[in-house]
This record gives structure tokens, C-alpha cells and sequence, in this order.
């Protein structure tokens, strides 16, 4: 499902660039962004494309407490209209919580960034020391970037993440995704690891949609591949494991789950002939969640 040059018409202007901070390390990175979290999470700034309405809503929107009744679970959500910039819903969307695989979006975009798709990149035991399996990688084996990349957001494979990370010093490629992370303005947001095992890769909502939409203008190849139902490759068959991919008017996007993070998502959709982005943080039952945010939008938009 291919949704390049299609009808989606959101405005980000940051640009996607990375500046090498080679003196600095992961730690240092690390202790002074997590010890900025806390402020930074009440100090996020509405784009000026934002309506005045759509930035009182991040936290306050009126059908919230209605749709807390219809059982949402989540901890924060937020839905965007992304043809007109209008949240439609949203809760706690300002709250950073850990994000689990919804990390690996920003691991492709910076392997993406750094690696050419034609490189082959060796499985080291290292990487396959991983926690999980998914991907069924081989150690020595080799893979470029594009396959690895399915096996990143088709199965979520840990261990392909960290193949390729570690392609570069590892710290070094996790400078860049924080790098990313804060030249595109998502102010609340911190990777520990490159899979999303790491309770300390967190994020909020408003983070989270910021990165939608700067994939989707920038770099939509990312949401082409989320969305197909399996790839094969040098022997490898890597299976879409999103459960998501059955929704009607699924586009793309990304889910994760750690006991950390509970479930989380990071979703586009087209409802009602409009492109809509959903982002869950925190839920105990995503797939309800997100039903009911979908049959919500559903019914404004109509």
C-alpha cells in the first residue's frame, strides 16, 4: 500500500539533518536530557500552524472525558486531523511514558540516514544477544539496509536494530537519533537503545505525531513499508506482526510492548476520505483503544 505523492498534505519544515557531536558520549547525552525531561514536558510549543483550539485541546479537550467512559485505557492519546492540523482528541498528550517499539520508526530513519540501502551489514553474535527473536536472524549472515529495515518494522526484530546500530559505533549512532529527535523538535522525547527494550527510550504523544508527520512528508518509504503484510529476502520470509494492518483505512505505522510501556502506537489512517494520525501511549488494551478512537473520528468527521 503506497502512499507517496498521495493525497496527504501536512506542512513540517524541519529539515533532517545530523551533526556528529564527537567528543560527547551516550551517557553524557543520556544524563542531561533526562534531566531536562521533566521541564521540557511542560514547556512543548504548539507549531504556529496550530489553531488556538488545537493547543488548548492536547490536554483538555471537551469529548475526553466521555471517551474515558467508552473504556479508552490508555494513559495518553492523541488524534490529528492531518489535512487541517486540528486535534480531534487527545489526553495527557504533553506526558512523557516509555515508548517500546515505537522507537525502531527513528532507528530506520537514522539508519536510513547513515547507511546506504545497498551496504551489507554482518549479524554479530552481540546483536543476536538481544532480548527476542523476531526476524530470525543468523549470526554472520549478511543484510543490507533495506532488509534489515523490513525486519525492523515488519516484526519488530530487536536484533536487526542493533545490526544496525552497531554498523556504526553504537553510541555513536545513538547520538544521531537523539540528534534527530531534537533538531525536529520533539522536545520531550530520549533513546536509550535502538529496539525500544530500554524503559528509558521515552516520549510523549505530541512527540509522536510531530514524527508522523514529518515521516510522512519527508521520508513516507518508512509508512510503505509498515504497511505491507510480509517481505521476502535472501532467504528470510518477515511477516507484518501489527495487528493494525487489518483496520480499514490502515495506512502504516508502528506498535511496541514492554512492561515499561504497555502498549503502545503510533498509527495512520485515512477515515471518512481524511488522513488521520493516532498516537497511544500506556494502554492495557490497544486494539480496543484505538477501535474506539477510530469509530469516534469516524462520527465527528461525518
Amino acid at each position: 500500500m503506497i502512499i507517496t505523492g498521495a493525497i496527504l498534505t501536512v506542512a513540517i519544515f524541519f529539515s533532517f539533518t545530523f551533526q556528529s557531536k564527537a567528543n560527547a558520549t551516550t551517557q553524557d547525552i543520556r544524563s542531561t536530557h533526562l534531566a531536562s525531561i521533566n521541564q521540557a514536558r511542560e514547556n512543548v510549543i504548539v507549531p504556529q500552524k496550530e489553531s488556538e483550539q488545537a493547543s488548548k485541546n492536547l490536554n483538555t479537550f471537551s469529548n475526553t472525558g466521555s471517551l474515558k467512559e467508552k473504556g479508552i485505557t490508555a494513559q495518553s492519546f492523541l488524534v490529528k486531523n492531518l489535512e487541517t492540523d486540528e486535534v480531534l482528541f487527545s489526553s495527557q498528550a504533553t506526558t512523557t511514558l516509555s515508548i517500546a517499539s515505537v522507537t525502531k520508526l527513528v532507528t530506520a530513519l537514522t539508519a536510513e540516514s547513515l547507511i546506504p540501502k545497498s551496504s551489507n551489514l554482518t549479524v554479530t553474535e552481540r546483536a543476536l544477544a538481544t532480548e527476542g527473536i523476531r526476524g530470525y536472524l543468523q549470526k554472520d549472515e549478511k543484510l543490507d539496509n533495506e532488509d534489515l529495515t523490513y525486519a525492523l518494522l515488519l516484526e519488530s526484530s530487536n536484533d536487526a536494530a542493533e545490526v544496525l546500530a552497531q554498523h556504526y559505533p553504537r553510541f555513536y549512532f545513538m547520538q544521531q537519533m537523539n540528534s534527530f529527535a531534537k533538531e525536529i523538535g520533539m522536545t520531550s522525547t530520549y533513546f536509550d537503545d535502538p529496539s525500544g527494550l530500554s524503559a528509558n527510550n521515552v516520549s510523549t504523544s505530541f512527540d509522536l505525531m510531530h514524527l508522523l508527520e514529518y515521516i510522512i512528508e519527508n521520508d513516507a518509504h518508512i509508512i510503505d513499508i509498515s504497511a505491507v503484510d510480509s517481505y521476502s529476502s535472501r532467504g528470510h520470509s518477515w511477516k507484518n506482526i501489527n495487528s493494525h494492518r487489518f483496520d480499514k483505512g490502515f495506512l502504516g505505522g508502528k506498535t511496541g510492548y514492554t512492561n515499561a510501556a504497555k502498549r503502545t502506537a503510533v498509527l495512520l489512517y485515512e477515515i471518512e476520505n481524511t488522513p488521520i494520525g493516532i498516537v497511544i501511549l500506556g494502554s492495557n488494551d490497544r486494539n480496543a483503544d484505538v477501535d474506539i478512537l477510530i469509530q469516534e473520528t469516524r462520527n465527528l468527521l461525518q
